[in-house]
Parts: C-alpha cells; structure tokens; sequence
C-alpha cells in the first residue's frame, strides 16, 4: 500500500485529543468536608458504571472518525493487477525470413496473452504469407508509436532494423512500457550520390554507408573510366554509377556560380571570411565562381547574381534570388539559417577566426552555392546507420485512466462511514452531555 499524500498521516497525533479528553473527564473528583449529609440525594452505584461504559464507547468512536478522516485525506492505494495482462510484440516485416526472428516467433507462439503484430500502419496481426517478399521499406517508427494507444497493452516490446532514417520529428510519448530491440542485418553499401564533369575527368560524390558510418567523398575519375565506375550514353547525356549500384546518375555540367558580397566599412573582415569560405568551396568542388566583393555605396540592381551577400545593416531586397544577408541572433546554433522558402538565408553573428572554424562556415555556405537535394534524398534513402538502445525508445509517461490501471483508490464509502461515525459521535455526546 502507498500514499498520494503520506504528509496527513502526522493527523494520526490527533488521536492523543479525545484519549486525554476522557482521561481528564475520569479523575476522581475533590474532597469536600460538610457537616451533614442528609439533604445529598441517595445515588446507585450501577449508574456510575453505566457512565463509564458509555465514554468509553465515546472514545472508541471519537478514535476511529479520526482515523478514517486521516485515511481519506491522506489516499491510500493499493496495487491492483489486471485479470489478463496483454503482451503485444512488434516486428518490423523486413526481419520476418531471418533466422533468429523466427526462432524468436516459434518462443512467444507458445506463450499466452502475446500478441505478435508487424510494425507498420495498424498493428496487423503476423500471419505466414508476411514473410514472403518481405524486404526494408520506410516505416517512420516514431510516427506508428502514438497508435499503441488504441491497443490497450500492458507492454509493448519491438524487434526492428532500427535504421536512423526512419526516426523523424520529436521523440514521442507513451503510455506504454516499451522494450526496443535492434537486429542488425549488415547491411552496408557504396554508390554514387552526384557527378559533374571537369576538366580533369568526372568528379563523383562517392558514398559508403553501414550500420556504424556514413561517409561521403569526392573522387575524381578519367573520361576513360576505370573499372570501378561504369558509365553509359543515353539521349544526348551521360550517367554513371559504381559496380553494383543499381540505379544510374547523371553527369551534370560544371557548376557556375556567380556570387556579389556587398558589405559595410564595419564588415569588411566579414566579407573577407565568406569570400574565402567560397574559394574553398570552389577548389573542392572544382566549380567555377565569380566572386565579386563591393561596398554598398556602389550597390546597383541591373546584374542581380546567383547568390548576393548583403553585410549591412539597410534594407535590401532581391526579389525571389538566393540571398544571404546578416541579421544578429545570438541564440542561434548556426552561423547561417533559412529563412523563407529556398531562397532567403541569413547570417546569425559577425564572423571571427574562431567561430568561423569552430562552427565550420564554409559547410554551411554549401547549400546556398549548390543543389544537394538529390545527392541528399539518395543519402536519406540508402543510409543504413542503426540506433541503439535507448536512442530508439519513446518517453515513457503513465498514465492513471484508461482500462488498465496499477493502482485503485480508497472508495467513496469511507466518506459515508465517516459522516455516520461524526453523526453518531455528535448524538451520543448529547445524550451523555460530554
């Protein structure tokens, strides 16, 4: 048994009130010397006794009314199990045809009260055929858990492949116990995420993915190929893709960008950051880029560039063109964030030797100079980094309604045995004239 509110139980002293109220009431009385005795009425000593008898019953009900009171503002809970306890596992379908899944099927098939479902959409029941075919997909396991509430389960244990990918958004909450378990499949794989083509040959983005690490390099290979990279010609443009790889990227022209940095006198170590931040971009890329840099007395719209940087504390509008311009927000944790759609980003801090290498700026710049949204979505799609442990798990917060519950309170009755007690206490001192 335990206690919402254990603090009234020091109510309890209580007790020691009507104890010393009848002590007191039962002293034997003064001594008081008279001359004569004969107009005192005569008394039956059985009467006396009959007083007694009835305080005493005083007291045990006195006793009692304040110990139900304590009780009830102190409220008691007593453990309660439910009748059948309800054990859902999940598996994720992809693991179905291994072999320590189905052994770990053949287990809980012979236990009762366990409930065997697939992590998907609903919960289905796993039935023979699910194993048949059953290869990875996208599942979004934290977008399924708020679905375990209309089970109604004691507890919920999870077999997946725990692929990073699939943990979006913000960690739910539960009402649930989950035990999360991880199989790992060993997956890994290489593939060509993007391709320009250069002077020097065809400069890939070469990525390799497994459970542990996703690493992403650029690599430089000969128009006369190499026996890694396998190419092909297909209406008027060429694709690669490495030994293996099951789909084809196309090799783009090389990328031209044309950047105008329009700064301040105040910002002039500024727009010297970002311009080299750019070259840097620019030799690792082998990309082409015109750098302008300019003060903003000079600034005319008649050649608006592909990416203008605007260092300043004036008002400046480019219209629907990429655009970097600063606007201080110390509490933000990155030197540059989006602002509107695609197009519109600002710079949260004045640059310095140390941020701009401790917050690494010239990655930052990346996005807004180039177009990784394939390169991006092909990662998002074949990247088999796993989570473990409690990494993988909801936040687990009980809940008190519902059908299963751990714990059930004291009932209303004891408020009707209380207010009988406090009735009856309150009539026989009355009578009693206590």
């Amino acid at each position: 048994m335990s206690f919402l509110a254990p603090g009234y139980l020091l109510g309890l002293i209580g007790l020691a009130v009507p104890v010393a109220i009848h002590l007191w009431s039962n002293r034997e009385g003064r001594v008081i010397k008279v001359g004569s005795i004969r107009f005192f009425p005569v008394r039956e000593t059985n009467r006396s006794r009959s007083i007694r008898l009835n305080e005493i019953w005083l007291l045990v009900i006195r006793c009692i009314a304040i110990s139900i009171l304590v009780m009830i503002l102190a409220r008691p809970q007593f453990p309660q199990s439910p009748d059948t306890p309800k054990k859902v596992v999940l598996i994720e379908k992809s693991l179905l045809s291994g072999n320590l899944i189905s052994k770990v099927l053949d287990s809980l098939r012979t236990r009762e009260h366990h409930e065997i479902r697939l992590l998907e959409s609903g919960f289905p029941l796993v039935d023979g055929s699910d194993a048949e075919g059953a290869r990875p997909g996208q599942v979004g396991y934290w977008q399924l858990l708020p679905e375990l509430k209309e089970m109604e389960a004691d507890s919920v244990t999870i077999f997946s492949t725990s692929r990073l990918r699939e943990f979006r958004g913000k960690r739910p909450e539960v009402s649930v116990p989950v035990k999360w378990y991880t199989v790992p499949d060993g997956a890994s794989m290489e593939f060509v995420a993007d391709a320009y083509l250069t002077a020097d040959g065809i400069r890939i983005v070469h990525a390799s993915t497994s459970e542990d690490h996703t690493h992403i390099r650029y690599q430089t290979f000969g128009t006369n190929g190499t026996g890694k990279l396998e190419s092909k010609e297909e209406n008027g443009r060429e694709y690669v893709r490495l030994e293996g790889q099951d789909f084809w990227v196309e090799v783009k022209e090389p990328l031209k960008q044309e950047i105008n940095i329009w700064y301040e006198a105040d910002f002039i170590h500024d727009a010297y950051y970002l311009e080299a931040a750019l070259k840097a971009i620019e030799q690792y890329l082998m990309a082409d880029f015109t750098i302008s840099r300019q003060p903003v007395s000079s600034y005319t719209m008649s050649n608006p560039a592909d990416l203008t940087i605007w260092l300043s504390e004036m008002e400046y509008d480019a219209g629907q063109r990429k655009q970097l311009r600063y606007y201080a927000d110390e509490l933000s944790p990155f030197l540059i964030e989006p602002v509107q759609g695609g197009w519109k980003y600002k710079l949260t801090r004045r640059l310095s030797s140390r941020n701009v290498f401790e917050m690494d700026l010239s990655a930052q710049l990346l996005p807004l100079v180039t177009n990784p949204k394939k390169a991006d979505s092909l990662l998002a799609l074949y990247d088999q980094r796993v989570l473990n442990g409690f990494q993988t798990e909801p936040k687990y917060v009980p809940s008190v309604s519902g059908s299963v519950q751990n714990k059930a309170e004291i009932p209303y009755v004891l408020w009707i045995i209380f207010s009988t007690l406090f009735v009856a206490e309150r009539w026989l001192s009355f009578i009693r004239k206590q």
